[in-house]
């Protein structure tokens, strides 16, 4: 079912300005305090030892990084295509794997989905970037393709979304894609409810989806994680992987990169990631659960990038690397753990 985003939501996109000043300081110091193995167990627990960091990566990661996607396994690659591309949601398939017939019938195996932006660009999707160690031209880089969902088949018999991923965020400008003006003259906001009524539809496989406010951009606006740190979460994200911090409470963090906006102005704004405070003071028992449904973040850099962002920072913690840098599918990759116990994925491309 798609849902109206609370006002407690919104108003965290305006956390006073001494939150951010904070995370510059951060950086500035470029010293961070990360779990060394902080991970979630079956039972929702996590284990933390403290590891103190000097990183000289998150420039690098910050002004060469873009969010790519996220993966998620479900019982159903057709069925949740069906529901990413249907006339409500209006996504397309970018790059999919089949396996055959099955039953008689062809199924996926796997499926990229993107929902596109809200705004014009004359870059495709699969616009070629520049490696940081390339020669620079006086034509600027195209910018990054749309956040996309990866969708992974699992046959997995007692399958569960978990508790996790907090909603799926898609910006109310989708419904007046054919029509931005209707976004601004509709009647006290009944018309955009009437329409998001009448646009229901149950994610196939339980995940909530929620219509959210923002600015022009990429349709999938929010993608949202529960989190029981947002402080380390913060570090992690701003002072290793070179994420700006656009706003913080102690409800929500959301992080952004900002290439896009360097890249064209004609973009509008990337996708948010957010990740919700997950703390019961009224229940100590509450508990994280992981689910089979969110695998991993994946972040898309340079292998210039990635070869420094294990030099200079990850070898000091190994713990928190569940890969280590390794050539895969034409890009260098490097697999991480962050203080939630959530993996990313950065890959790093030599760009032509």
């Amino acid at each position: 079912m798609t849902t109206t985003i609370t006002n407690s939501v919104v108003d965290a996109f305006t956390a006073t300005a001494s939150s951010r000043n904070d995370v510059r300081l951060r950086r500035r110091v470029l010293i961070v305090s990360l779990s060394g193995s902080s991970s979630i167990g079956d039972d929702g627990s996590s284990s933390n030892d403290d590891v103190t960091i000097k990183s000289s990566s998150s420039s690098l990661m910050s002004d060469t990084s873009f969010l790519s996607h996220v993966m998620l396994k479900v019982p159903s690659v057709d069925k949740s295509v069906s529901y990413w591309t249907g006339d409500d949601m209006g996504g397309k398939v970018t790059r999919s794997k089949g396996n055959g017939l099955a039953n008689g019938e062809e199924e996926l195996l796997s499926a990229f989905v993107e929902m596109g932006r809200s705004t014009s660009t004359r870059y495709s999707s699969c616009a070629r970037y520049k490696d940081d160690t390339a020669t620079s031209s006086n034509s600027p880089p195209p910018p990054p393709p749309a956040f996309s969902l990866e969708l992974v088949t699992t046959n997995k018999a007692t399958y569960s979304v978990g508790n996790i991923i907090s909603y799926i965020g898609i910006s109310k400008l989708l419904q007046f894609q054919n029509n931005l003006l209707g976004a601004i003259i509709a009647n006290d906001g009944k018309e955009v409810q009437k329409k998001e009524e009448e646009q229901e539809q149950e994610e196939p496989n339980g995940i909530p989806i929620k219509s959210v406010a923002s600015a022009p951009g990429d349709y999938i606006a929010q993608f949202t994680l529960r989190s029981k740190d947002l402080t380390a979460t913060s570090d992690f994200y701003t002072t290793i992987l070179g994420m700006d911090n656009k706003a913080q409470d102690d409800k929500l963090l959301c992080l952004r990169y900002n290439n896009n906006d360097k890249s064209s102005s004609s973009l509008g704004v990337p996708t948010t990631l957010v990740f919700e405070n997950f703390v019961d003071d009224d229940n100590d028992d509450v508990v994280l659960e992981k689910g089979d449904c969110f695998d991993h973040i994946a972040i898309q850099t340079t292998s210039h990038v990635v070869d420094n962002l294990y030099k200079d920072v990850v070898s000091q913690q190994n713990n928190n690397v569940f890969m280590k840098p390794t050539l895969m599918f034409g890009m260098k990759v490097i697999g991480l753990l962050d203080p939630n116990g959530y993996k990313v994925v950065v890959a790093g491309k030599k760009q032509i």
